[in-house]
């Protein structure tokens, strides 16, 4: 039983000629199969990022939407800012060291006028009216019952 070989192996310049056009066709198929894949691959990422994206402002509309309904999520949001922008502050003072003597008396003048403010407009420190500020009660003896203590005597 004989093969018969389609390719000229006459000469070792027949043979490279032939390798040479094998490889550039193995090359050209391999190429286009890797561009095909990467096309793919691109095609499927930005279909992907674009779901990815569509779900995000979805749900990020849900957010939305349950912060304006809600409205302790709103007074949440205000609270975490003011903080936020507590602690800039505070981060600003501290970094201004060199003046925290001015600072300081300027934040002791402010408080100090704070103060006469509440007293002549007959609020509390909280801005709440001094009326309606509880009073502190003077302490009081405690009322005596028959009662018997730990030991079992009787206090009169």
């Amino acid at each position: 039983m004989s093969a018969t070989i389609a390719y000229d192996i006459s000469s070792q310049q027949a043979v490279t000629t032939t390798f040479t056009e094998l490889q550039q066709k193995e090359m050209y198929v391999f190429t286009k199969r890797a561009s095909n894949q990467k096309f793919k691959q691109e095609i499927e990422a930005k279909w992907l990022i674009t779901r990815m994206l569509s779900a995000l402002k979805e749900k990020t509309d849900n957010l939305v939407r349950e912060f304006f309904e809600n409205p302790c999520m709103k007074t949440a949001c205000a609270i975490a800012e003011a903080t936020q922008e507590l602690q800039k502050q505070q981060q600003s003072e501290g970094r201004r060291g060199d003046q925290s003597d001015v600072d300081g008396r300027k934040k002791g003048e402010q408080v100090a006028k704070a103060k006469d403010a509440m007293e002549v407009d007959g609020t509390g420190p909280s801005g709440v009216p001094k009326a309606a500020v509880p009073k502190e009660k003077a302490p009081t003896a405690p009322k005596r019952r028959n009662m018997e203590d730990h030991e079992g005597r009787k206090v009169v």
